[in-house]
């Protein structure tokens, strides 16, 4: 794998303190022998983004994805009904027209 540039020099390079505060924003723990082995890896990946900055976007419109997505939706259209009472009869308790759940919310008072 070819190795990714490394930050200029008027960018700070990353160190222990920068891998800890980014991991505990990420909810993460990390031991010293694992922010030991991050810091060179960060450095690549902040000199990727060095990179990047350096390329002429002259005219490159701003973008969230790669592609557009787009949302295929089926027409919504009424269809045959299931039957009312077959339904009922798989339910493991109901009332006479409806399935009856367990009470999730206390009446306040």
């Amino acid at each position: 794998m070819p190795e990714s540039p490394v930050p200029p020099a008027d960018v700070p390079a990353p160190d222990g303190a920068l891998i800890q505060r980014t991991a505990s924003l990420a909810r993460l723990a990390l031991d010293p022998s694992e922010v030991e082995h991050l810091v060179p890896q960060f450095a690549r990946i902040l000199g990727s983004f060095e990179t990047l900055r350096a390329l002429d976007t002259t005219g490159v419109e701003p973008m969230t994805r790669p592609i557009e997505l787009e949302t295929v939706q089926r027409a919504d259209r009424a269809g045959p009904c299931l039957d009312r009472e077959a339904v009922l009869r798989l339910a493991p308790k109901r009332t006479p027209e409806f399935y009856a759940v367990p009470k999730t919310l206390e009446a306040e008072g």
